[in-house]
């Protein structure tokens, strides 16, 4: 007994020892520095291609797989994810290892289908909808780091089969209970709650996306709570708090309780990805945490980087993988290694008036102790007996905000350039709301779960779903209260290096906090030095003298066009506008042409004109106005707007370029909208190029003996069969016609039987559809075509020419149809 003694004793010191060791070489970070650098390797090898597909777009596709994830309802849509175990296509398997998005309309009465279901339907595989636009964003690299290919869209639910469960192939048979008690709780309470205090449920407990509008959309936007709406970190962090304040009793069987069931939740609301991170970052911090390792933030953030980052490399280019992890840095880095400062310093003001004197020399109690003397000293005139318990709420209330605040604030200012990545939007109001609206929104977290416990059991179930619902209520209508009081501001996306100098700055708070500010002023020399170089040789230069550009942006099935002057000034003909997706007709202006405009960093538009007033060409005007704020306004005749309405013969000259109005004329006010459409001609020296509008025949007939030969050629109506006729290219004689269009659009534009014509006449011609954005510069004698191919993501010349000197000479031609002269020379406001 003594020799096994002896043994167990020598044993538990060497593990003493090794635990001494482990700990010591933890100190130094070293996950955090393998993290770095497997970061910088799998940066420099970029995103992984996306891979070709031997689907046949144009062929009917009969798949047969099984729902992956949990289906989400969102406006009357039921969106799934598929898993193909079959897909045949003209009678021949198709190997297909990917994702594929269903959507589909549904009635919110129907049940929804479960995740792990068989289905199978038969539709057109078709790839996810990008634009071929510097800025915008490209829905295929989006939806590919996703797992996802192609997308897939029903007309009805009745092409939807459902053809067996298969709950066992995907969750396996311990969820089943599980997913069964919350697939009926779900219903009952999507049956019996306010709308309100559904969506509130929904978003903050279950992990269900809510049914917003755009309406409540745009509000969590602008008070920067989208987040609360995500099972991801705030989510894990309360219920680990809460699960560790119910069983830290038990020990190391109260730690793997806590876990099992804080896993045991993420499983059970769907398993997202920012759930599933959150979750392995919580672990390790928790685990770090009860092992005595409390100081060692930034090594877990390091380990879980490495393990996301070895089983999924591809992570590392998705946005929600980098918001988690840049959000848990700035906590590792700001807040946790002062959060005793911070907590000491909110104890002391219920130390104030005590008879009792901590003498402690810490860092932290001397900062208590300063917070007790200053209130002493300002409410010695003050009784005890009537400050003491307020100055204990007021420390219980300090205790609970501060923190909040000051991860608030680390978070925002960490995490900036990829929100101005993200939504160009800068919240000035971010933190108070989060302040006033984080604590009382994630209250619904431990309701909705009492709830979930409780209910089917016949009084509580009532009481608690009565109290759900109350607070769900409180909730929204808070929402809607702090929305009027919410400030922002827009600013351009940061570019790569940008975004480097930035990080790379944030080391100089970083160090001062952590009391090296001789280490961060001799940082800031060079710091600040690289910043003004930057600045000089790599900021973006205002177009070259001499130089105009005139860009079809690829907006779809749609036309923008903005116009860069040799002077740097900037101008807007159309924005663009139409989307197929229900109420968001302006998703094209913030999502495309304002990120265009941003990321070319053009200046306020000197005017923004509107062709007409479809929305495909005016649909995202009040956005670009509200952001870029135009000088004129200039509109056709009736357009419902405000602004300058222009007829033929209105004319003005703008840094060496020329406009010349051609149409419409006084007499086509009573004109359908397209026919009514402004048709302008820019001169530059040699150069020239007429933007058509969607004019149709009629038009054409009616500016035919007007016209001359042009430069180059805007084709009208995105290249419908009844415009563009011979006769007008007869007159108009272009070098090179451009078309906007979307790509496979239902119009089937541009039109096979104009392509002809254009063909007939030996004029080369591009279009948006399938060359993305068009670039077209001139300096009056020479011109280049460039446009944004491919996965390069950048303009590349195609075409190039010079201009004929005839096509300048029209300057004293334009007539109306009655044969009055006209000229209207226009003023800048």
């Amino acid at each position: 007994m003594r020799t096994l003694a002896r043994r167990l004793y020598h044993l538990e010191m060497a593990l003493h020892r090794r635990l001494g060791r482990l700990r010591r070489f933890l100190l130094l970070n070293p996950c955090l520095l393998l993290a770095v650098l497997l970061t910088a390797l799998v940066a420099a090898i970029g995103p992984p291609a996306r891979p070709a597909s031997q689907v046949d777009l144009q062929r009917t596709a009969e798949v047969e797989g099984g729902i992956a994830g949990r289906p989400q309802l969102l406006r009357g849509d039921l969106r799934l994810q598929v898993r193909p175990r079959s897909l045949r296509q003209s009678g021949r398997s198709v190997p297909y290892p990917h994702l594929l998005q269903v959507s589909l309309p549904w009635e919110s009465s129907q049940p929804l289908p479960r995740g792990g279901d068989l289905v199978r339907f038969n539709a057109h595989l078709r790839e996810p909808s990008f634009f071929a636009t510097p800025g915008a964003p490209d829905f295929r690299r989006i939806f590919f780091l996703k797992g996802i290919l192609h997308q897939v869209y029903l007309k009805s639910a009745r092409q939807l089969r459902l053809t067996g469960p298969a709950a066992t192939a995907f969750y396996g048979r311990p969820w089943k209970a599980v997913r069964e008690l919350l697939s009926r709780y779900r219903d009952r309470r999507r049956q019996h709650l306010d709308p309100r205090a559904w969506k509130i449920l929904a978003g903050v407990c279950l992990g269900l996306r809510p049914d917003w509008d755009d309406a409540e959309w745009r509000r969590l936007q602008r008070l920067g709570l989208i987040h609360l709406f995500v099972v991801s970190g705030l989510h894990v962090s309360l219920l680990l708090a809460l699960l560790h304040r119910l069983l830290r009793r038990w020990g190391r069987a109260g730690t793997l309780l806590t876990l099992a069931l804080l896993w045991t939740y993420v499983a059970a609301s769907g398993a997202g990805v920012p759930a599933l991170r959150a979750a392995l970052m919580g672990t390790l911090f928790y685990l770090l945490w009860t092992e005595g390792l409390q100081r060692q933030p930034l090594n877990a953030l390091g380990l879980a980087g490495l393990l996301v980052l070895i089983c999924y490399p591809a992570s590392l280019f998705q946005r929600g993988f980098q918001f988690s992890f840049l959000s848990l840095l700035a906590i590792g880095l700001f807040y946790l290694p002062r959060a005793r400062l911070i907590d000491q310093a909110c104890r002391g003001c219920a130390d104030a008036g005590a008879s009792n004197l901590r003498v402690e020399r810490t860092p932290a109690q001397r900062l208590r102790r300063r917070m007790r003397f200053a209130l002493e000293e300002r409410l010695a005139f003050v009784p005890a007996l009537w400050t003491r318990r307020p100055l204990r709420w007021l420390s219980a209330l300090l205790r609970w905000t501060v923190p909040l605040t000051v991860i608030s604030f680390f978070i925002q200012i960490t995490t900036l350039p990829l929100v101005l990545e993200q939504s160009n939007r800068w919240l000035w109001t971010q933190v108070p709301s989060n302040l006033l609206l984080t604590p009382v929104i994630s209250l619904m977290l431990p309701l909705g779960l009492l709830d979930l416990l409780l209910s089917g059991l016949p009084g509580a179930d009532a009481l608690s779903s009565w109290a759900v619902e109350t607070w769900g209520i409180l909730c929204y209508e808070l929402m809607r209260t702090a929305e009027a009081g919410s400030v922002s501001s827009f600013l351009p996306h940061p570019r790569v290096w940008e975004a480097a100098l930035y990080f790379l700055l944030l080391l100089i708070p970083h160090l001062a906090l952590a009391g090296k500010a001789r280490w961060g002023g001799y940082l800031a020399l060079p710091l600040l030095l690289y910043l003004r170089l930057a600045l000089a040789g790599m900021s973006p230069s205002p177009w070259p003298a001499e130089l105009l550009a005139v860009t079809l942006i690829d907006v779809g099935q749609g036309e923008a066009i903005h116009l860069a002057y040799p002077g740097g000034s900037s101008a807007m003909v159309d924005t663009g506008g139409s989307w197929r997706s229900k109420g968001l007709f302006d998703f094209i202006g913030w999502r495309v042409t304002a990120r265009y405009l941003w990321d070319i960093r053009s200046p306020a538009l000197r005017y923004l004109l509107l062709t007409h007033e479809h929305s495909d060409h005016a649909g995202a005007a009040a956005v670009i106005q509200k952001l870029f704020s135009p000088a004129t306004l200039f509109l056709s005749p009736g357009h419902p707007r405000e602004g300058k309405r222009l007829y033929r013969g209105d004319f003005f000259h703008l840094e060496g370029v020329e406009h010349r109005v051609l149409h419409p004329s006084l007499q086509d006010r009573g004109s359908d909208a397209n026919n009514r459409s402004l048709v302008l001609l820019l001169s530059h020296g040699q150069c020239s190029i007429l933007l058509t509008g969607d004019v149709e025949s009629a038009a054409e007939r009616a500016i035919r003996h007007l016209l001359e030969p042009v430069t180059v050629l805007k084709v009208a109506h995105h290249g419908s069969a009844g415009s563009t006729s011979s006769p007008f290219l007869r007159a108009v004689g272009p070098h090179l016609a451009l078309i906007s269009a979307g790509r496979s659009n239902r119009f089937g534009h541009p039109s096979p039987s104009l392509l002809a014509r254009l063909e007939d006449r030996a004029i080369p011609w591009y279009s948006t559809s399938t060359h993305g954005s068009l670039r077209w510069t001139s300096d009056g004698r020479q011109w280049n075509l460039a446009a944004y191919l491919g996965e390069a993501r950048r303009f590349t010349s195609v075409a190039q020419g010079s201009c004929s000197p005839a096509a300048h000479e029209r300057r004293d031609r334009l007539q109306l149809l009655g044969g009055q002269q006209v000229h209207t020379r226009l003023k800048f406001q």
